[in-house]
């Protein structure tokens, strides 16, 4: 009897390898191919007779014949459709899922990558990608590029079209970069009196596909509680706890819970707003914010408002850095701008605060 034979049980959309044991035990693994062509060739490139050994000494489980088999020809473009799927279904936030679909498409089409077999990718594809000299992208760009890259080897390793990750091998290599490269650039921030004025004349130049009021109320909130639009657009009512005077948000880019106290503009502002939808704020911008291909329309929405109010390079962003460096200059810790901003650790939250070292350590403070 052959110890090793392709089978297609009635029903199954796979090809399976059929393994008969010395003591008369079958045991089948799904090669995966929905055609016998294609699950001959993987048996052929699978090392055939490992399989057999494997099966004679009783060792043949799921992962082994996994591990034989892994790198077999799944094009890489194939594998980002498959991740994109996977990453839809799973804990990823849109905006974290477009973001690294975006990068590793941007990388897979510069390189000419869409019809290589993922086994076939080397770290030399990833590294000339990432530290491209003729490329004048910064540290941070970099490093988000990198990071995208190996979220999707990640994937592809524990789906086992990969034995070994050739992402791991590559680091952002900061000696090619220039100086200013290498420097953080710090946020622009707006005065008190600055934002006052752009309130003041901002009502009901929103674009048609924006609510009346947005602008204004969305500025206040940044402002007054240091979050990105995407979390603005999110809001929903029951993150105001007037009973104890804070807002708690789950942050769309990271996940994080935040609690932040709650300004008495915001009080005033988020009462004052009329409710169109039992749990959004603002439900049209919600919507909008939720559509990839929508989204970043918002951001250049208020660019447009700033510019053409005399504020160059100035974005939604920039609220959150007039919070973080209005909180340093009163005292605040780098830590506890760092909790109030959302971020994991403090070496992102200095670019926030204009006066380089206005934030006291902890640390620091007997």
């Amino acid at each position: 009897m052959d110890p090793v034979k392709l089978i297609k049980p009635p029903g199954s959309e796979f090809w399976l390898i059929e393994v008969i044991t010395e003591n008369g035990q079958a045991r089948s693994i799904s090669t995966g191919c929905r055609t016998k062509s294609d699950a001959e060739v993987l048996v052929k490139d699978a090392k055939i007779r490992e399989i057999e050994t494997a099966a004679r000494n009783h060792r043949l489980t799921a992962e082994v014949v996994t591990l034989i088999t892994a790198g077999r020809n799944v094009l890489v473009s194939e594998a980002i459709l498959e991740w994109g799927e996977w990453m839809k279904v799973g804990t990823k936030s849109p905006r974290t899922r477009d973001n690294n679909l975006s990068g590793v498409s941007r990388w897979v089409t510069s390189m000419g990558l869409s019809a290589m077999p993922i086994g076939a990718i080397t770290e030399e594809h990833i590294h000339r990608w990432i530290n491209d000299p003729l490329l004048n992208h910064k540290l941070g760009t970099r490093i988000l590029r990198l990071a995208c890259i190996r979220n999707f080897f990640r994937f592809c390793n524990v789906k086992r079209y990969i034995l070994s990750d050739p992402s791991r091998l590559v680091a952002v290599d900061h000696r090619a970069m220039s100086h200013e490269q290498r420097e953080t650039r710090h946020k622009l921030v707006f005065e008190d009196d600055e934002i006052d004025f752009i309130l003041s004349v901002c009502d009901g130049t929103e674009p048609n596909s924006i609510t009346d009021g947005f602008f204004g109320a969305a500025i206040t909130l940044g402002r007054d509680l240091a979050i990105r639009l995407g979390d603005v657009c999110n809001l929903e009512w029951s993150c105001f706890d007037f009973e104890r005077g804070i807002v708690v948000i789950w942050t769309d880019k990271s996940n994080t819970r935040v609690a932040i106290p709650m300004s008495e503009r915001v009080e005033k502002l988020v009462t004052s707003l009329p409710r169109n939808q039992t749990r959004f704020l603002f439900p049209n911008e919600q919507l909008i914010n939720a559509d990839g291909k929508r989204r970043a329309m918002l951001s250049v929405y208020f660019g447009r408002l700033f510019k053409s109010l005399g504020f160059e390079g100035y974005t939604f962003h920039s609220l959150r850095a007039t919070m973080a460096t209005t909180m340093a200059a009163n005292g605040s810790t780098i830590e506890e701008i760092a909790k109030t901003l959302g971020h994991t650790g403090t070496s992102c939250t200095k670019a926030y605060i204009r006066k380089v070292g206005a934030a006291k350590l902890a640390s620091a403070i007997p």
